[in-house]
C-alpha cells in the first residue's frame, strides 16, 4: 500500500468522490455463487427514503466519458494530484477479498490500483479524475453474503505508468514494459472513504434485475461485462446503488437488533 497519507472523511460521510474494482482480469470474476444470505425484500423503484440532513448536491451531468486511448505514457505528469474541475465520475472496483479487502484499505488509507492487466479496464483507469468516486466490490468469494458492494473510495490521483508490469519480480510482470516510458499499463491512487454496515451483494441485485429487467439496476455495467473489473457507472446507477444501500441498511433494524442498536443503524443509512 502507498505510504501517502492524506485526511479522511468520517464515517458514513459522502465528499463528492469516486468508486472501484481490483480484480485484475485474468478471468471470469463472479459467477453463480450461491449463498443462503437472505434476498433483500422487493424494493419499490421509487421509494422515498429518509432525506440526510448532511446531503451532498449531487454532479449535474452525464458521465459516461470515452476514454483517451491515444494517451501516451510519457505524456503523464506531476499535475496528476490536482483536483480536476470536471464533473465526477463513479466507477465500480472489484477486488477479491483474500488479495486486498476493503478492511486492508482502511487500514492502509490509500493504495496503488494496479495489476489491471485488461485493455477497456486500462482505459476506464485512464479516464479516471482526482475526487471520482468508486464502490468497492467484493468479487470471487465464497464467503457470506457473497459477492457484492461494500463500500467506498475516492480518487486521490490519476493514472501513471503501473510499476508492477516492469517489476520482474511481480506477479503482473510484462515483458513488453521495460520501464516507465513504453509502458502500456496504468494504476491510479485510490483512498478510503467508507465501508458500509451491510454488503449489497450479487444475488440481491440479480433479484432486482429479473424483477425489472428494464430498470437501472438491470443496465449496470456489473451485468453488461462481468468480466471486467473496473466498471463506469451513471450517476443515476450510482444514486440507485446507493439507495439499495441505505434501504438495507433500515431493514437491518428488522433482524435482531436491540433498541439502541436499530437507532444507531437507521441514524447511520440516513447519513449515508
Amino acid at each position: 500500500a502507498s505510504s501517502q497519507s492524506s485526511s479522511h472523511p468520517s464515517l458514513f460521510y459522502f465528499p463528492p468522490l469516486r468508486l472501484l474494482s481490483r480484480t485484475h482480469d485474468f478471468g471470469p470474476i463472479d459467477g453463480q455463487i450461491p449463498t443462503k444470505h437472505q434476498a433483500m425484500p422487493n424494493i419499490e423503484k421509487n421509494q422515498d427514503l429518509p432525506s440526510s440532513p448532511q446531503a451532498i448536491p449531487e454532479a449535474e451531468a452525464s458521465h459516461s466519458v470515452k476514454p483517451n486511448t491515444k494517451t501516451k505514457q510519457n505524456e503523464f505528469n506531476d499535475d496528476n494530484e490536482i483536483e480536476s474541475t470536471q464533473p465526477i465520475q463513479y466507477f465500480l472496483l472489484k477486488s477479491e477479498p483474500v488479495e486486498y479487502s476493503i478492511s486492508d484499505l482502511q487500514n492502509d488509507k490509500t493504495e496503488e490500483w494496479d495489476g489491471i492487466r485488461n485493455y477497456q479496464a486500462r482505459n476506464h483507469l485512464r479516464s479516471m479524475r482526482v475526487n471520482d468516486r468508486a464502490y468497492f466490490y467484493h468479487s470471487k468469494t465464497t464467503k457470506k453474503p457473497g459477492p457484492g458492494i461494500v463500500g467506498t473510495v475516492r480518487i486521490a490521483r490519476t493514472a501513471r505508468p503501473d510499476a508492477s508490469a516492469f517489476d520482474k519480480l511481480s506477479e503482473y510482470y510484462d515483458a513488453k514494459c521495460t520501464g516507465p516510458e513504453d509502458c502500456r499499463w496504468v494504476s491510479v491512487l485510490v483512498e478510503f472513504e467508507q465501508k458500509f454496515p451491510v454488503v449489497l451483494n450479487l444475488k440481491e441485485l440479480k433479484e432486482i434485475k429479473e424483477n425489472d429487467p428494464k430498470g437501472v439496476i438491470a443496465g449496470i455495467g456489473l451485468f453488461k461485462q462481468s468480466r471486467l473489473s473496473v466498471v463506469p457507472l451513471t450517476e443515476e446507477e450510482w444514486d440507485e446503488l446507493m439507495r439499495l444501500i441505505r434501504r438495507k441498511m433500515e431493514l437491518e433494524v428488522d433482524f435482531g437488533e436491540s433498541e439502541d442498536e436499530a437507532k444507531k443503524t437507521a441514524k447511520k443509512a440516513r447519513k449515508i
